[in-house]
């Protein structure tokens, strides 16, 4: 958005066609299942296990030997002779596998970086910048449409622009997933209204990072689509959220 935007009215208004860019980068890890979620999948792996077929213990093992044992202490601890087991325990975290400990699912330093790739692994993150002026100062990578460009030679030129080379992009199509209309004032302070449209399109980032030159862009943020909510105006996010998943 440019200028003092305001919410599309019916007054004329001189028309500029822009194109905006959804750069997301996809969750990369599961979501981390609720207690219910957990709980069934135990239930149901025990459901299957006592099922089985029963495992031929005298084939494999010789009778009284420290083998068959070590077996039948092994199916108690797990709770098979008792006909049921700890589901509490089932879903309790694994913290380490094979003597090599996992690194955990969230990462509260990391998450507070709104500038890392690597926060929030298990949601999709979306690129917003931050522009040199006073209001409606963050949204989306977007800018007019020049010549006889079309859409995405447009979104995918502004995002160049704006936020460097160093990213490998994926366009997802070329057409517009969205769309956005705001009045805002003319440039060098005219009093003349304006009415801009915002044609957004889709694309993943696939390697490399934002870099923005620090003069048309200032600043920043891979954020999810709650968090979004806290740099961009009202009015904006309204109209985006609807493009934005909530996973």
């Amino acid at each position: 958005m440019d200028g003092d935007a305001q919410p599309r009215t019916t007054a004329k208004a001189d028309r500029l066609f822009k194109a905006g860019i959804v750069l997301t980068r996809p969750p990369i890890i599961l979501p981390e299942p609720n207690r219910f979620a957990k709980l069934y999948y135990a239930h149901r792996q025990g459901q299957a296990d006592d099922m089985a077929a029963p495992f031929p213990v005298d084939f494999y093992f010789k009778k009284g030997s420290i083998a068959e044992k070590a077996w039948m202490e092994k199916e108690a601890a797990a709770g098979k002779t008792k006909g049921g087991r700890d589901l509490e325990a089932t879903i309790a975290p694994i913290t380490e596998v094979g003597g090599v400990t996992l690194e955990p699912r969230e990462n509260n330093k990391r998450n507070g970086d709104v500038r890392s790739l690597e926060r929030h692994l298990d949601r999709t993150l979306y690129l917003i910048v931050k522009k040199p002026r006073t209001e409606h100062a963050w949204a989306m990578p977007q800018g007019l449409v020049e010549g006889e460009e079309q859409l995405h030679e447009t979104a995918m030129r502004e995002l160049h622009e704006e936020c460097g080379q160093d990213m490998n992009v994926w366009l997802v199509a070329r057409g517009p997933i969205g769309h956005y209309a705001y009045e805002h004032t003319g440039d060098s302070g005219s009093s003349k209204t304006q009415e801009s449209s915002v044609y957004f399109l889709k694309a993943h980032i696939l390697a490399g990072q934002c870099r923005p030159d620090g003069k048309e862009v200032e600043d920043f943020a891979w954020v999810t689509r709650d968090e979004m909510s806290k740099y961009v105006s009202p009015q904006y996010y309204k109209v985006v959220k609807k493009m934005l998943s909530e996973q």
